[in-house]
């Protein structure tokens, strides 16, 4: 949400003086038509950085001002025909980026959900207690966007005392997932059952 709002307020930040300085290029700068580029940049900036409903005012704004503009400098009806096509048709284009944008947004934040709830399926946080040890713990992926990686940890109460693993798996994101189930899954199934700690696993076993 945060990253939202400022990328709307940069995307604020450079519409409007688009705009603004095509105004002033239309009413100052010499002929002819010279903020019309600027006038049509507008709703593209938008459709990439500003949310639907913003992008389609800044499109009708910009059609709005060219429109007065040309009304202002007395521009013939087929010139301002072909300036409000011109900016429409880019303000068009705005809109169908702008909708791309958001359903990749959607796709992204989707994937990034699933990663997560995989994430913890495999790899829980541990209990805040385990026998005479107080436990926390904090997890943070290489691979910021996908939220999943290959470290793994556990910590596990047993008949044999609590017994714990810290290690790290081949490979980064999805790729890690099984190896790291595997990982854990031997672990748990050897802190139960195994009175001596085998040397692969590499452990650590208090009482």
């Amino acid at each position: 949400m945060e990253n939202r709002r400022t990328a709307a307020w940069a995307g604020w930040l450079l519409v409007v003086p688009v705009l603004a300085s095509g105004v002033l290029l239309n009413l100052l700068a010499p002929q002819p038509y010279t903020g019309l580029p600027l006038l049509a940049a507008a709703p593209l900036i938008a459709g990439a950085m500003l949310p639907y409903r913003a992008c389609v005012l800044v499109a009708s704004v910009a059609c709005a001002v060219s429109l007065a503009l040309d009304f202002f400098r007395g521009r013939s009806a087929s010139a301002t025909v072909v300036d409000l096509a011109v900016i429409g048709l880019i303000g068009i284009l705005a809109l169908g980026v702008n909708l791309l944008l958001r359903r990749q947004g959607r796709d992204l934040a989707r994937a990034r959900g699933i990663a997560e709830a995989v994430q913890l399926a495999v790899l829980p946080p541990p209990p805040p207690r385990a026998g005479p040890l107080a436990v926390a713990a904090g997890y943070t992926a290489a691979q910021v966007e996908a939220r999943i990686g290959g470290d793994l940890f556990a910590v596990q109460e047993t008949p044999y005392g609590v017994r714990m693993i810290i290690g790290d798996v081949k490979g980064k994101g999805v790729q890690a997932v099984a190896s790291v189930s595997v990982a854990i899954g031997a672990f748990r199934q050897e802190a139960e059952n195994a009175p001596r700690w085998p040397n692969w696993l590499g452990a650590w076993t208090t009482r």
